[in-house]
């Protein structure tokens, strides 16, 4: 027979098994099993979809990103190595024919236009979408499962949000748990959605507002030339957008008033 003391060991770590299989987590994505089976999906304008490829050889494409803005979406570039570029295509949801389009569609972004040669592309296109789905709740009342990532809510690829958020989500939620099982099961996982909104909430403000501008031409334009000569707002942007500083500082009512007015 085992010492007593072992004997409770091994309870415990079987108890704590049990728990652990009670805690089921959503990271399956914008199209969440998880969260349809929790019943919490819901959308928010504006609804867009992307199309992306991988293109070599895309002209004048360096070390860093690209964004283009036009009247009806953007286009996103973004070099992975040996000469190959992601580009991607984003568009109202009511657009959603145009990915049929996709070389022609770039062609009529002044930026980018002449840059792609179709012949050369080397990843086939492929659609995601509609964005601007949330989950009213990312954990279950009274326990027994949550949501990470893109089951929980989407950013819109504008601002490059999702890595991180599915990072760090998956952090908070490990902690959650983690107290959960330390608790025997009887704590509950609700802490878990504060913690998501003390870590996200700004960044989600902050993300609706570029996206909403997005679908502004002027307004993005008025802001872009408020940035090109205003360089340090520009650099605070970038780095609340970046995960560098915390995104209530791109808040403040002095910096949106210098990226408008």
């Amino acid at each position: 027979m085992l010492p007593a003391s072992k004997v409770e060991v091994a309870n415990a770590e079987v108890s704590a098994a049990r728990d652990l299989e009670r805690v089921v987590v959503g990271a399956d994505g914008l199209r969440s099993i998880v969260a349809r089976r929790l019943g919490r999906v819901f959308t928010t304008p504006p609804r867009r979809l992307a199309f992306t490829a991988h293109v070599s050889g895309v002209r004048d494409v360096y070390d860093l990103g690209e964004m283009h803005v036009g009247p009806s979406g953007y286009v996103g570039l973004g070099p992975i190595g040996d000469g190959v570029t992601t580009v991607a295509l984003v568009v109202p949801f009511k657009d959603a024919q145009r990915g049929a389009r996709f070389f022609e569609e770039l062609d009529r972004f002044p930026g980018i236009a002449g840059r792609f040669d179709p012949a050369r592309i080397v990843r086939r296109v492929l659609a995601t979408g509609p964005f601007a789905r949330w989950s009213r709740r990312p954990d279950a009342s009274g326990g027994g499962a949550l949501l990470v990532g893109d089951a929980a809510d989407f950013f819109d690829p504008f601002t490059g949000q999702g890595i991180y958020s599915a990072l760090r989500g998956a952090e908070l939620a490990a902690s959650a748990i983690l107290e959960t099982l330390a608790t025997g099961g009887a704590a509950s996982l609700d802490g878990y959605a504060r913690a998501r909104r003390r870590e996200f909430g700004s960044k989600w403000i902050l993300e609706r507002m570029i996206g909403i501008a997005v679908g502004w031409p002027a307004l993005i334009e008025r802001v872009v030339g408020r940035m090109a000569r205003r360089p340090q707002l520009a650099d605070l942007l970038v780095r609340a957008t970046g995960n560098c500083i915390p995104a209530r500082l791109a808040l403040a009512p002095p910096v949106l008033a210098g990226l408008i007015l």
